[in-house]
């Protein structure tokens, strides 16, 4: 199937089939564990992350872009993009449970979108075109402590590999 050649429309259409599928997820993974549940106003928001000082923030962008060249007349573009996911949340620094539940929640918003590229590689970039895969590569984790001490960042790094053809 032809594609587009531009990162930006691929990152449009990642963010688009994360929002219209990432609750649905979310609600299924939910109920799946059964341990909480996380209220659909936490589910993301689009960065920058300062407007979502308690909620999780996306970022997705553009890394680089490969074209290679096939024995037929199609150019095949390989986009690496990557994502952001950003959660901070108020915790008192002796409490492991606030921790712990903000670890559970980025750790949730990951698992969902990944499920998401797991269920659907073919993103669709217009009515008409989609692209030829879409895969996630790899998760990163990590934290730390604004300098106050009271508030927990954490962070899951994502990439994703999207694949187009002209």
């Amino acid at each position: 199937m032809a594609g587009t050649i531009s990162p930006e429309d691929s990152i449009a259409a990642l963010k688009t089939t994360i929002s219209d599928n990432l609750a649905a997820q979310i609600t299924a993974l939910d109920t799946r564990y059964g341990d909480f549940t996380l209220p659909s106003s936490m589910v993301y928001h689009l960065a920058p992350v300062a407007r979502h000082n308690s909620t999780p923030a996306l970022v997705i962008v553009p890394i680089r872009t490969a074209k290679r060249h096939t024995d037929t007349s199609e150019e095949i573009y390989h986009h690496t993009l990557g994502a952001e996911l950003i959660y901070r949340a108020n915790v008192k620094s002796g409490s492991d449970n606030n921790r712990e539940r903000v670890t559970r929640v980025l750790m949730r918003l990951a698992e969902g979108i990944e499920q998401i590229v797991i269920d659907d590689q073919w993103l669709t970039i217009s009515s008409v075109r989609k692209v030829d895969l879409c895969l996630l590569e790899e998760v990163n984790y990590s934290e730390h402590f604004t300098p106050d001490d009271n508030v927990l960042e954490q962070r899951a790094e994502m990439t994703f590999h999207v694949a187009v053809s002209t």
